[in-house]
């Protein structure tokens, strides 16, 4: 063998085990670290009043049936949030996360 193969041979076997320890250590040293909580922004402030006008009428304050007036409308909109497994999955999610 010559003297300078055998060189390179062993010099590029140092430089894949140097570069592959090196690659280790950052996978394993980012890998493990916990991810920073983001904080939420907060939005924008709402004004009192919409073109200058307030009232005391808001559509939250009305119940179902009344602010549709119809009551196979207004059943159909309290079955479908009552068998709703995402609604129901969500509320969990938000009672383990309160806990």
């Amino acid at each position: 063998m010559n003297i300078a193969t055998t060189f390179s041979k062993k010099k590029f076997k140092r430089l894949a085990l140097a570069d592959s320890i090196a690659a280790g250590l950052v996978v394993g040293v980012t890998a493990c670290k916990l991810p920073k909580l983001q904080k939420s922004e907060p939005g924008p402030t709402l004004p009192d009043s919409f073109n200058g006008q307030t009232t005391e009428q808001n559509s939250a304050n009305v119940d179902l049936i009344s602010f549709f007036n119809d009551p196979l409308l207004a059943g159909l909109i309290v079955q479908s949030f009552a068998d709703n497994q995402e609604l129901r999955i969500l509320a969990q999610d938000i009672r383990i996360a309160q806990n």
